[in-house]
């Protein structure tokens, strides 16, 4: 999305526009209680200081020697409740006292300042020269507290021994630590008194009186996959309570469990309350839980919907090679091979088998556990080509295996096709459009194909084979969406795009930092839960509606833009497949950077670094399946794809724009064919 940023964020939001959701009283009822923040808070400033710990002696013999300041901690109190990271300096802070007078017996009332904060602490003397050797505590303090409440010492009894017998310990001299008021849940605190110490557990709750707000790190990050156990802390979820002017986050493992989440149901698809029970309080959140497994399959280039499980697209769902020329073949692995964290595997494995012509042998040994697969066919004739994945379900975390085939022609001429040569507009333009999910998925107005979130492309037939072609977009500085071209032969000389895509690498694959994030074989599914719901844009596509994604590697959100189904997509779901950049979880608005890196070449829609035309796309660059260089002889067809899966909040996804290319002059005043 573009189109000058949606003209600026649409004058900055005339209209605000809301979630949608079911509708009726009783979701009415269910929500009325309940607070959602979208927007980030501020960032958290000094409010005051805490005392952490006291001085490693506190309580003193009479005439005792002074054993100085080690062991006292302060901290910065935050806005958000939280403490600073790091301990205050001693050059951060003064002391009233510099030297305790042991001579006097009694406490000693010692106050720290750093600039217009201040903490207190006492030093006792007692009035004999008896040495505390060890202590118990004969009446407990009070255990159980509320979020922010501080500690108390009211009413605790410790009994001391002592180098000439047993005596009470004064309270005073006691130093209390390990109590986080901010911190639900158990707590273990220590109270010690110089090298003595003994512990007591205490709990923290949240109060029925505290305002409780569920946050996601976006609105859009509230979607779930089928069949996984819910993971608190993937979710990124965090729970704000709010006390007066203070407010504590709870997140996975600091004071938010697994099992404060209820009315979650793993095996239900679609929209449900997720209620959280935090003590007295409790909140909800809506979540939508997405419908899809662990899959294999071989990528024809072309999107795969509900109607078409096999991703058979323009083409008749075969691969095309000559004799003696190598063809690499690799699967899409989607939702095997993964783990929690989304990071690949390394001990998936893979079984390649080749099924020849009758009276024909071919040996798969080369392709012993390799994830792909360099078929070189020597006999014409159809062969099935046939893998078997085994690894890590994503979903159950399990080994499971899932196997695909394909039939690949080895031929040496012309191949006849039932398939319809892709029809030309009034223009002569020969073009498909196949755009994912977004704001501005149209033709039109003068911005060219928008070709919407992550997957969306647009092919078209070019006139002749060249040594270059050109794409052109609308990228500007500081707002990148870059938009990896692919480009097919046509071998078989039958005007279908039905061979082989290949890959015309760009900029992030010379650097270091940039080449670590390409995914290649990427897949992600956009699902509709819209039904009727929703609304309808001036180009005619679903917008506000309950459209989620899930990737390949087990990712999942909630995208705000628009269902394409005017562009031909059928059904409620559509998988693209293909390169992915930038593999993150970055949502933010990317004014800036809009690419990730300010600019990139090599790819439509960028504005183009030295030595990379973000417009100008030569053959030399094509790579195949497993990044090697191949030779292009007679180039038909090219296809530019969005490559980023980032979002803008409220300026949209980042998705390609295509403004012209090589044969196809300005795509935004063609109608739709």
């Amino acid at each position: 999305m573009k189109r000058f940023a949606w003209l600026v964020l649409a004058a900055l939001c005339v209209t605000v526009c809301e979630q949608p959701g079911s509708g009726g009283a009783e979701e009415e009822e269910w929500w009325e209680d309940w607070e959602f923040e979208e927007e980030e808070e501020p960032p958290p400033v000094v409010v005051g200081m805490e005392l952490v710990s006291k001085p490693d002696t506190t309580l003193y013999a009479k005439n005792q020697e002074f054993e100085g300041w080690d062991g006292l901690e302060l901290r910065y109190l935050y806005s958000n409740g939280l403490l600073g990271d790091d301990p205050l300096e001693t050059e951060e802070y003064t002391l009233s006292h510099t030297v305790i007078d042991t001579s006097v017996p009694g406490p000693k009332m010692v106050t720290v300042s750093a600039g217009e904060y201040t903490a207190q602490f006492q030093v006792y003397v007692m009035v004999s020269t008896s040495v505390l050797q060890s202590m118990t505590i004969t009446t407990p303090p009070k255990t159980a507290y509320y979020l922010g409440e501080p500690f108390s010492t009211a009413d605790m009894v410790l009994s001391g021994q002592y180098n000439d017998g047993t005596k009470s310990v004064p309270v005073d001299s006691v130093s209390v630590e390990g109590y986080d008021s901010y911190k639900r849940g158990s707590q273990t605190v220590k109270f010690r008194v110089n090298k003595c110490s003994v512990d007591v557990d205490v709990t923290v709750k949240v109060a029925e009186k505290d305002s409780v707000t569920l946050v996601t790190p976006t609105t859009t990050r509230t979607a779930f996959i089928k069949g996984k156990d819910f993971d608190l802390a993937a979710s990124g979820i965090t729970a704000k309570v709010r006390r007066g002017n203070v407010t504590a986050t709870l997140s996975a493992g600091n004071g938010l469990f697994p099992s404060d989440i209820t009315s979650y149901d793993k095996d239900k698809a679609g929209a449900q309350n997720l209620r959280l029970t935090l003590d007295e309080r409790t909140a909800g959140l809506q979540v939508t839980v997405v419908d899809v497994a662990p899959d294999v399959w071989f990528d024809f280039g072309y999107w795969r919907h509900s109607g078409d499980p096999n991703g058979i697209g323009p083409g008749e769902g075969k691969f095309y090679t000559r004799p003696n020329e190598g063809l690499v073949l690799a699967p899409v692995r989607y939702l095997i091979g993964y783990d929690d964290d989304h990071s690949p595997r390394a001990d998936t494995a893979y079984t390649w088998t080749v099924t020849p012509p009758e009276g024909c042998a071919y040996d798969t040994a080369a392709a012993t556990n390799k994830e792909t697969f360099t078929f070189k066919p020597s006999v014409t004739g159809t062969y099935t080509v046939r893998v078997e994945v085994k690894g890590r379900s994503f979903v159950t975390g399990e080994e499971i295996t899932k196997t695909v085939s394909v039939p690949v022609v080895c031929h040496t001429g012309a191949v006849a096709t039932t398939k319809p040569r892709i029809p030309a507009n009034v223009y002569g333009a020969r073009a498909i459009r196949n755009f994912a999910p977004g704001q501005f998925t149209q033709s039109g107005n003068g911005y060219g194909w928008s070709l919407g979130a992550a997957g969306g492309y647009i092919v078209w037939e070019v006139k002749k084979h060249q040594e270059s072609y050109s794409a052109t977009g609308n990228a500007f500085s500081s707002w990148n969406e870059p938009g990896i071209v692919w480009m097919q032969e046509d071998r078989n000389n039958n005007y279908v795009p039905d061979e082989i895509w290949y890959e015309i690498k760009g900029y992030h694959d010379t650097q270091d930092k940039l080449t670590s994030q390409i995914t290649r074989r990427y897949a992600i599914t956009y699902v509709n839960y819209s039904g009727s719901g929703g609304s309808t844009n001036e180009y005619g596509q679903m917008i506000n509606g309950s459209i989620y994604w899930v990737d390949s590697r087990g990712r999942a959100a909630r995208i705000p833009g628009g269902w394409p189904g005017v562009w031909g997509v059928t059904g409620s779901r559509v998988t693209f497949t293909g390169t992915l950049l930038l593999d993150n979880e970055k949502y933010d608005l990317g004014t800036s950077d809009g690419s990730g890196d300010n600019g990139a070449g090599g790819y439509v829609d960028t504005v183009g670094v030295t030595g990379w035309s973000p417009y100008v796309f030569p053959i030399s660059r094509a790579i195949d399946a497993a990044g090697n260089p191949v030779t292009l002889s007679n180039v038909r067809f090219l296809k530019v794809q969005t490559a980023v899966l980032k979002y803008g909040d409220l300026f949209g996804e980042i998705s390609t724009e295509v403004s012209g290319g090589t044969d196809l002059n300005y795509v935004s005043s063609f109608p739709n064919p």
